[in-house]
């Protein structure tokens, strides 16, 4: 596979790095979530667009970092399935690409500044790393419990969109490791259901695309 296209986007309209750069608690930006109803979403005519474009493989954003899915995931309400929204977003790009005979390819993002157990305080990129109030909270958090979440959610992936052909985790940064996300699991999940899939991990962000997203 040559050419490719990547689709990624979310409850935000400057995407998720917005809440990050700007330090937005949670329940100011999940206001972006209640109001969240893409009616200019046409997977369909994308899809057609792209296989006239010359497009082998496409990839779509099922997790931003800012925790929201656009798939309807059974482990957590912070999806478009509980939106104004309503539908399994991932669902019509899968049936929707895969009619144009597009290969199909995922983006899950390890990070998830909306989970109570993700670590805040401290992070790197964590909109709360500067709020002395997450300080004792990070006390009282479990990352094993983020650990399954995500587990439960790659396997969901795995095992309700059909075949896949791509997937693509990202990030890991810092002390935030592959290891400490136990990414050799998460492939072996996947290679479990889709053995000859690809998959690809982002090491590291492009610090300079995270300030331009910021200017758009």
């Amino acid at each position: 596979m040559k050419t490719g296209m990547f689709i990624n986007w979310g409850i935000s309209p400057k995407g998720e790095w917005r809440q990050s750069i700007e330090k937005i608690p949670v329940e100011d930006y999940t206001l972006y979530f209640l109001d969240f109803d893409p009616n200019d979403y046409n997977p369909a005519a994308w899809a057609k667009e792209a296989k006239d474009a010359g497009v082998e493989y496409a990839v779509m954003t099922a997790k931003t970092h800012d925790g929201f899915c656009l798939f309807n995931s059974l482990f957590t309400d912070y999806k478009s399935t509980s939106t104004p929204a309503k539908g399994d977003l991932i669902q019509e790009y899968v049936e929707a690409f895969r009619a144009e005979g597009i290969k199909i390819g995922l983006y899950y993002s390890l990070l998830d500044w909306h989970h109570p157990d993700y670590p805040a305080y401290g992070d790197k990129y964590h909109p709360m790393r500067d709020n002395e109030d997450y300080e004792d909270w990070a006390q009282h958090q479990d990352f094993n419990k983020y650990l399954k979440y995500i587990r439960n959610q790659v396997e969901e992936l795995c095992t309700c969109y059909g075949k896949i052909d791509l997937f693509w985790f990202g990030f890991c940064y810092d002390d935030m490791t592959a290891e400490k996300f136990q990414t050799g699991e998460l492939a072996s999940i996947v290679k479990r259901y889709h053995p000859k899939a690809q998959i690809d991990l982002n090491i590291k962000p492009d610090e300079n695309q995270i300030t331009i997203k910021n200017r758009v």
